[in-house]
This record gives C-alpha cells, sequence and structure tokens, in this order.
C-alpha cells in the first residue's frame, strides 16, 4: 500500500518538565518507517524549557511535527495532555509515546496492518522493552516491568487480559480515534494510574487485539522513585482506588460492556484488592487494609444495589485461598 493511500497516524506525546529527553522522544517518533505520520506535542504547563524545546523541534519539520497546548498553559496532569493531544490529532489512528522514552523504527507495521485489514479491530496492543538506570530501579520494578514486554493472545484477548492483569504500556497500544468518542478520554483527576484505568475501560468495551507480541516496538526507561511503583503501599491502595471508579463507570455503561468481560473484571478486582491487603499486612498498615477490602467489596453492591458485585466478595475469598471461581 502506498503512503498516500494508508490512514494518517497520530503520535501523541504529553509533554511535562522532561527538557533533558523530549529530543530524543521526538527523534525517534520521526525514524519510524510508517508514513503518512504526525506527531503531536501536547505540553502541560512545562517550567523547564521543555516547551521551548518541543517548539524548536516543531520548527525544524514543520510538516511532521506540531506542539499543542491549552488556554493559559496550566499543568492539568497527564490525562488532561493526553486529551488535548486526541483533541488536536488529525490521524485516523492515535497513539502515545511519553517523552520520557522512545519508540522504534518498525513501531507501527504490525499494528497498521491489523486495523487496516479488520475494521472490526479497535485498538492493537504490543511489547515494549524496558531499559533500568540501576540494578536498585530494577529490583523495585519486579514482574510489572515484565508483563509489559510480552503480550500475547488468541480470541477474546481484552478478557485474557483482565484475567491475567498484564496490560499493555501506552507508548505500545494503537487506537482507532473513534474508540475514544466510546469509552471517553483519559481521567483528569488522576495524576497517577489515569492510562492503567483507560486500558480496564478499553478492555472492558473494545475489540482489541495484539499485535507483534514477540519484537519490542518501544523503549520504556524506569529509575528508581518514579511516579508508580509495585512496592510502596500507598500505590497498591491506589491501584484498588482507580480500579473501583472504573467499577463505578461499568455500572454506569454496562450497555457498552461486552458479554463476559464483567465476569473477568470482577476477579482481576478481587485479586487486586488481595494484593493489596497482602502489601499493607507487610507493612503493618492494618487499617489500611480493612478499609480498602471493605470498601471495594461493598460500595458498588450496597449503594448501587447490585447482588452482582455483591459476589466480589466470593471472588476475593477464593482469591485468598488460592483458588478461582
Amino acid at each position: 500500500m502506498k503512503p498516500r493511500d494508508r490512514s494518517l497516524v497520530s503520535v501523541i506525546v504529553p509533554l511535562y518538565n522532561k527538557g533533558r529527553t523530549v529530543e530524543r522522544a521526538i527523534r525517534s517518533a520521526l525514524e519510524v518507517r510508517y508514513r503518512p505520520l504526525e506527531v503531536v506535542i501536547a505540553d502541560d504547563g512545562s517550567t523547564d524549557g521543555s516547551f521551548e524545546k518541543a517548539l524548536e523541534l516543531a520548527a525544524g519539520d514543520p510538516d511532521l511535527v506540531r506542539v499543542v497546548w491549552a488556554e493559559g498553559r496550566r499543568n492539568r496532569g497527564p490525562g488532561a495532555a493526553r486529551n488535548l493531544g486526541i483533541a488536536q490529532a488529525r490521524g485516523e489512528y492515535v497513539c502515545f509515546l511519553d517523552a520520557d522514552d522512545s519508540i522504534l523504527p518498525g513501531r507501527l507495521d504490525a499494528a497498521t496492518e491489523i486495523l487496516d485489514s479488520d475494521p472490526t479491530t479497535d485498538a492493537v496492543f504490543e511489547a515494549v522493552t524496558v531499559e533500568f538506570d540501576s540494578e536498585a530501579s530494577r529490583l523495585e520494578w519486579g514482574d510489572r516491568a515484565v508483563r509489559w514486554t510480552v503480550q500475547s493472545g488468541d480470541g477474546d484477548s481484552a478478557l485474557a487480559i483482565l484475567e491475567s492483569r498484564s496490560f499493555w504500556h501506552a507508548n505500545a497500544i494503537l487506537c482507532r480515534r473513534r474508540l475514544f468518542e466510546r469509552v471517553g478520554g483519559f481521567s483528569e483527576r488522576l495524576r497517577v494510574g489515569e492510562d492503567r484505568e483507560m486500558w480496564f475501560r478499553m478492555a472492558l468495551c473494545a475489540s482489541l487485539r495484539p499485535g507483534n507480541s514477540t519484537s519490542p516496538v518501544a523503549v520504556v526507561r524506569r529509575g528508581e522513585g518514579h511516579t508508580w511503583s509495585p512496592a510502596r503501599a500507598r500505590d497498591t491502595v491506589r491501584d484498588v482506588a482507580n480500579t473501583a471508579r472504573v467499577a463505578w463507570w461499568a455500572m454506569r455503561h454496562r450497555r457498552l460492556v461486552r458479554p463476559g468481560r464483567m465476569r473477568a473484571f470482577r476477579s482481576t478486582f478481587a485479586n487486586e484488592i488481595v494484593r493489596a491487603m497482602q502489601v499493607l499486612r507487610e507493612e503493618e498498615c492494618y487499617g489500611e487494609g480493612a478499609l480498602v477490602a471493605t470498601a471495594a467489596i461493598l460500595v458498588p453492591s450496597v449503594l448501587l444495589r447490585r447482588l452482582y458485585w455483591g459476589n466480589l466478595a466470593y471472588s476475593v475469598r477464593d482469591a485468598l485461598m488460592g483458588r478461582s471461581r
């Protein structure tokens, strides 16, 4: 297929104070083989020179690179920056690139072919490779990073992803832009975990397929003290709270949820509660652990009066006992 006959892909780069790495990220996007392509840098009120660097990069390649920003250039968070990029994107397909990471030349080869050949597929997820700046950061991240490196599946891949708790990284998903009209934009209330909350909504409602699961399409860089860490109690509690937000969303949009996926989501939610309780117990945060379990089990079922969610208690029990329902 000739470039002029292909769908335009918009690479959205949310940017906030990444002056040391943004040029590397943008250069990696421009080295992607696929065309037609545009790079949309969505500045989120940077104050370290990142914004000026982005304007300089756009001036050097105005046909491919644009910089957009919200009125007043206030810092509103990564969800708002991604939503701004989506709103300003011209492409039929949309992907994301964090400003401290990079994508590889074959980033779009397999994913665009799948979307072009199957109009029923809403998004394609692929693998990334993770680089650590120290052995300490490698130990801090553990198998959380490993789950990003290999993604595969057959049939209902979204259901399998839900059941395995293994999600794709933001740098490794290609979506049809219209998908966001169905599931909504990224949460602008969340400063951490807004991408994971979005992936849950997509997994509940969309047709997702794996692309290249053997070769990475992006490089994710992680260091100590990163925004999110699987080893910190507050972050496991935050994960439960964010997943509870998805539960509320799913109950309000039941007509969008695909058959069988709510059950898988309930199982995932239960395992997440158990994992949070275990971390809190290890750190002797018993009060917080009881609060997490009680709120996560009772809030959806009591306030929404949906007995289905009451079954979450049984899922938690089974997860604690090491077996699945």
